[in-house]
């Protein structure tokens, strides 16, 4: 739902609001960029500094500033072309602007180290729900071991698991899966 509103909010309802997007899409940069700590010293809307604007931007690609730059660009191309009845490269600028404008929403919402948090979350889980798909035969062996992980410390359940040695046969366990064994140890 979220991705839904980033993206979709300001959306033009008919094509002659897409100018107004446009407008929109020019001013955020350079909010963006008026206050962006790698542009310091520099104005953005003085001809004279766009050229190491453009060269402090490009060294750094990955950044909130690259997207807004990358917006502003493209937002002005499509201007361009569609004063000059360009109407495919006024198409091919305004794909450019939106996935520029989303990136840039992206980063700028610090969103995108969330999701990857997210992915990492997820991952987990996964391998904890494989872990966890015990057959019959493996549930009553654990239940037969509870006795024995009772008794072991956090400092013994430590040792056994930082060796990266196997734990079934230390504990002399046979018929049992690793990670439904390291699963168990970590209390899931």
């Amino acid at each position: 739902m979220f991705i839904q509103w980033l993206i979709l909010s300001g959306a033009p309802e008919k094509p002659a609001d897409l100018e107004q997007l446009f407008k929109h899409y020019e001013q955020m940069p350079d909010q963006c960029l008026e206050s962006s700590s790698i542009l310091i010293g520099l104005n953005i809307h003085d001809e004279k500094d766009h050229k190491e604007i453009w060269e402090r931007i490009l060294k750094l690609p990955n950044t909130e500033e690259y997207w807004a730059a990358q917006m502003d660009a493209y937002d002005l191309d499509v201007m361009k072309a569609l004063e000059n009845n360009d109407a495919r490269r006024a198409a091919w600028s305004t794909y450019h602007a939106v996935a520029s404008h989303t990136i840039f929403q992206i980063k700028g919402k610090h969103f995108e180290e969330i999701l990857w948090h997210g992915y990492d979350q997820y991952r987990f889980l996964t391998r904890v729900k494989q872990a966890a798909a015990q057959t019959p035969a493996e549930i009553s062996a654990l239940q037969r071991l509870e006795p024995l992980f009772d008794r072991l410390d956090g400092r013994g359940l430590h040792t056994l698991v930082d060796s990266n040695l196997p734990i079934g046969p230390r504990l002399g366990v046979s018929g049992l899966r690793e990670e439904v064994l390291l699963a168990k140890r970590s209390g899931t």
